[in-house]
């Protein structure tokens, strides 16, 4: 957020660090509804929605709590409830929701485990390379030019690690 909007942004990247644990498996959780519904699981669907509510619910008061305690400031509590958010979906919600997700939808979870291993993998390793090249770069290097090389880099590594998927899907696209 610094290197898009300068130093104003600042506060918005504190939160999105918090939240970045949950990117694919919230991913994961949008895209159920419309699994549970294609596959006339609207029972599962609500299930699902009622545990996801509480859980989660649980986790941001957690991170209110612990947000509040370490400093009444609005952004120490707002970054207790993104932390109490993430540590909830990554660690308690993420592996047992998608199971249950295959589960009721008759998808084998290890087909699914499968199926992302290689896309996670090369996001992973696009990710710490991105995260090394913003480290190296000094500070007086240019917005622009610090966005432009990480997300030039970000794409070419992801792009050669995920390149049979990408190619496969690709083709699949063109055949439907």
């Amino acid at each position: 957020m610094l290197t898009a909007g300068g130093q104003m942004w600042r506060d918005a990247g504190i939160l999105l660090r918090a939240l970045s644990p949950v990117i694919l498996l919230q991913g994961f959780v949008n895209i159920s509804g419309s699994v549970f519904t294609a596959s006339n699981q609207l029972r599962a669907m609500a299930i699902a929605a009622a545990w996801l509510l509480v859980l989660q619910t649980q986790g941001l008061l957690a991170g209110y709590w612990f947000g509040s305690r370490i400093d009444r400031d609005p952004l120490s509590i707002a970054e207790g409830m993104a932390w109490g958010y993430s540590i909830t979906t990554a660690c308690v919600v993420g592996l047992p929701y998608l199971w249950f997700c295959c589960r009721m939808t008759q998808v084998s979870f290890a087909s699914l485990v499968k199926a992302i291993t290689t896309p996670l993998w090369a996001s992973s390793v696009m990710a710490v390379a991105v995260w090394y090249l913003n480290r190296a770069m000094t500070p007086d290097v240019a917005a622009p030019i610090r966005l432009s090389a990480a997300i030039s880099l970000g794409v070419a590594i992801y792009g050669w690690l995920a390149r049979r998927p990408l190619r496969e899907m690709i083709r699949n696209f063109g055949s439907a």
